[in-house]
């Protein structure tokens, strides 16, 4: 089940599409209608978050739309007995049950099949006497070093005789839902460190904290700034180009987005910024931003992905609250001469 969630989500825009729509162009609508009403069910872990409750009622009727779109592909070229009775609860009654208990992505099953994963790893081919007191334990177990592993950031507070202590001013606070992770590295010249952008900077303080603006405008020793290489916002972690211990692939890709600019943007994450005004006690947390230009086409649109143009991004300033999802950047050989980059949704992995 998992991997048919990464399918649909990740890489099927990149594998299928353009095949499906040249060999069958009515299936491959067919199979657009269902991806976008699955994304919308499965996938919009907060996408509608800041929506008005008649905007949240439109993306909730489009998917309706697409679930009906798709089951009249079935019922007319595949054949009544596709129509199951699977398919007629999704039609008929996902959007009902979405306005009363709100998005189906918190009433789903998959913690049970995660669950189901997690108990056949700690009993793997053993033998247990008691696989009720077995497994009672081992999720015990579990919960008590998941406690631990967030109380305690450092390996060497785990031991009473060591003597290297981490700095707490350096370390951000976890219990919030977006925060900085690892140790930070606080700057000691913070006009070096902002070197030919303290006006776009000043600008982005003072779209954001007015209170922060001003003490900076009166005095930058007001200000104490802090570095980090890695953010994590709800579930999600991510990571900036200043990181260098990834060993699987890059995580400063993010999709971003604001109320002032809605609409989905995309850059890579330079370094991240935590600026704390000693007068106010205010903090703003954020990253440089490489933005990159969006040349998206309608044919792309049609494959459900964005494309990026990659040379020349614009630097910018990000609150860290306006990240959205990690994304992954794909180049085939034709965007690749262009310096353009199709932009891959990463699967909701840990969310549904």
């Amino acid at each position: 089940m998992e991997n048919w969630l990464h399918w649909a989500e990740t890489f099927s825009p990149v594998v299928s599409h353009d095949v499906l729509r040249q060999s069958c162009p009515e299936a491959f609508q067919a199979w657009v209608h269902l991806r976008k009403a699955f994304l919308h069910y499965l996938c919009s872990h907060g996408w509608y978050e800041d929506y008005s409750f008649e905007e949240k009622l439109e993306v909730r009727g489009d998917a309706r739309d697409h679930m009906r779109a798709y089951a009249k592909f079935v019922e007319s070229e595949m054949g009544v007995q596709y129509c199951t009775l699977n398919l007629r609860l999704l039609v008929v009654h996902s959007f009902d049950q979405e306005f009363v208990t709100g998005p189906i992505l918190h009433t789903l099953e998959f913690w049970i099949e995660r669950a189901i994963q997690r108990y056949k790893k700690w009993i793997k081919d053993r033998v247990v006497k008691d696989p009720d007191i077995f497994l009672g334990q081992a999720y015990l177990l579990d919960l008590a070093l998941r406690y631990e592993s967030t109380r305690t950031r450092s390996v060497e507070e785990f031991f009473e005789t060591a003597e290297v202590r981490t700095n707490a001013d350096r370390k951000d606070d976890a219990t919030l839902f977006a925060h900085f992770l690892d140790n930070g590295a606080h700057v000691s010249d913070f006009r070096s460190t902002f070197a030919g952008k303290l006006e776009k900077l000043r600008r982005f303080v003072q779209a954001h904290d007015a209170e922060m603006y001003s003490s900076l405008m009166e005095s930058e020793d007001n200000i104490v700034v802090t570095t980090f290489k890695r953010a994590q916002v709800d579930l999600e972690v991510f990571s900036s180009m200043e990181y260098l211990r990834t060993s699987t692939r890059c995580s400063y890709h993010v999709c971003f987005a604001n109320r002032e600019t809605p609409a989905n943007k995309f850059g890579r994450v330079a370094l991240y910024f935590r600026m704390y005004d000693a007068v106010s006690k205010r903090t703003l947390r954020f990253c440089e931003m490489d933005c990159f230009r969006d040349v998206t086409t309608e044919a792309d649109a049609e494959l459900a992905y964005s494309v990026v143009r990659t040379s020349a991004p614009q630097s910018m300033f990000v609150a860290l609250e306006d990240f959205r999802r990690k994304v992954m950047l794909f180049e085939p050989p034709a965007c690749t001469v262009r310096n353009e980059a199709r932009v891959l949704q990463c699967w909701t992995k840990g969310r549904v």
